[in-house]
């Protein structure tokens, strides 16, 4: 089957789905604090500039989304029922990329490209201060208003979301109103915010009655269905994923996921034991418009000269799944998901390679790519690289291929397929730059 790049983006997002909900759960609440515990203070200061610069004006950031297949009774029931008794970590962690902790019941997520630590104040739409109050449309007959709170207690937004049942599912029209000062990047990035949260919300909703409900939201003149809401959680999730993994580089991240690492040690060595010397093949052909592979080569000989922070942020952007990059004395070392278990590997290139593993060669390409053994962090061989490519008449052709134990299951070689695309797919657009 083929696959064009709005496919590859939507394994990048399933990818991204994971590794946040891994590390959300992992550094839920006083971890995640502390980790962030900069960034929030930052933010606090940055809310607070801009309400003493607004005099008392307000703006707002509006999304409009239209739920078809299930009704705003049922959304109602869930939101009700779910607010009585808390919010789930996980519901909120996998509603939004930037949802990072849940405090004492209140949020830290990004706004305005800080994250900050508030809490959510109810309010009626009646008591809403004029000015706010005045943004409510009348064409939707539901308001459900609060207030958006520092952590000292000093209003620094209001939320006026409203609804309207339809004959197939329900119009929200979703709204913060915050400061007049907030400059126009951050209304626009929390109107996607709002699309992205509010379309997972009611796909939450629609879980509990074995409903997937189709979404459209509008920003401004722009409309996005649920594959150009996809789009924008994706460009969220690479926000919070460089975030993370800036601030856990090294020791850190490895502290934080080495029971994890460890599960994958074993994992793999039980493979390799029921494989009995036998292997299988994960195999993706990708196909590149404006690089020749010589332009890859050429950018990655410049990665290669890079300093090292520059050369890692370059390979834990290519795949969301790749953790972190410990040192290793014999080459590259990773850690990254394969198989559903994080592996801590390092990769030796060999040339020639065994000649088990050049029988996957395909002699259609002639250039070989990152041939090599990869193993274990012990040493033990886990699987081999044994890439190829080659130029045609508009850029480039990959034959990208791991070899693995031939215990691995399906899931896992179908995993690696999509990992692969996803991965090379971003090492190109790199040497597109």
């Amino acid at each position: 089957m083929a696959f064009d790049d709005a496919a590859i983006d939507a394994w990048e997002l399933k990818a991204s789905r994971r590794i946040l909900l891994n590390l959300k759960t992992l550094l839920n609440e006083a971890p995640m604090l502390k980790l962030l515990d900069g960034q929030i203070r930052d933010a606090d200061a940055y809310h607070r500039a801009l309400l003493a610069a607004s005099d008392g004006r307000w703006r707002e950031a509006r999304t409009d989304l239209e739920i078809k297949g299930l009704s705003a009774a049922d959304f109602g029931t869930w939101f009700r029922e779910t607010s009585a008794t808390g919010f789930a970590p996980e519901t909120m962690f996998t509603a939004h990329p930037e949802h990072y902790v849940m405090p004492d019941g209140g949020m830290v997520e990004t706004i305005g490209g800080h994250p900050l630590r508030f809490g959510v104040g109810t309010a009626e739409a009646a008591d809403l201060p004029r000015p706010v109050a005045d943004f409510a449309d009348p064409a939707y007959p539901i308001t459900l208003a609060a207030v958006m709170l520092l952590q000292d207690g000093t209003t620094y937004a209001y939320a006026v979301h409203q609804m309207r049942p339809t004959a197939d599912g329900v119009d929200f029209a979703l709204r913060i109103v915050y400061p007049a000062a907030a400059p126009d990047l951050m209304i626009a990035e929390h109107q996607e915010h709002l699309a992205i949260e509010f379309r997972n919300a009611n796909r939450h909703a629609g879980s509990t009655l074995g409903i997937t409900p189709a979404a459209r939201a509008t920003i401004g003149t722009d409309s996005f269905d649920d594959g150009g809401i996809d789009g924008l959680e994706l460009k969220a999730a690479r926000r919070a994923l460089a975030n993370l993994k800036s601030l856990l580089r090294g020791d850190d991240m490895l502290s934080l996921i080495g029971a994890q690492i460890d599960a994958g040690d074993a994992f793999h060595q039980a493979l390799i034991a029921e494989s009995h010397g036998a292997f299988r093949d994960s195999q993706t052909t990708l196909h590149v418009e404006g690089v020749s592979v010589e332009d890859f080569f050429g950018w990655m000989a410049r990665e290669l000269q890079a300093s090292h922070d520059d050369s890692e942020l370059t390979h834990l952007k290519a795949h969301p799944e790749h953790y972190v990059l410990p040192v290793h004395p014999e080459g590259l070392s990773i850690v990254e998901t394969i198989g559903g278990h994080l592996t801590r590997f390092y990769s030796s290139p060999q040339d020639p390679l065994p000649g088990h593993i050049t029988a996957y060669h395909d002699d259609a390409y002639p250039t070989k790519v990152l041939n090599g053994g990869v193993n274990l962090y012990d040493g033990t061989p886990v699987l081999w690289s044994a890439h190829q490519a080659r130029n045609t008449a508009t850029g480039s052709e990959w034959n990208l291929r791991i070899i693995f134990a031939a215990a691995a299951p399906d899931s896992m070689i179908a995993e690696h397929q999509e990992h692969l695309a996803v991965e090379f797919r971003n090492y190109i657009a790199g040497a597109r730059t």
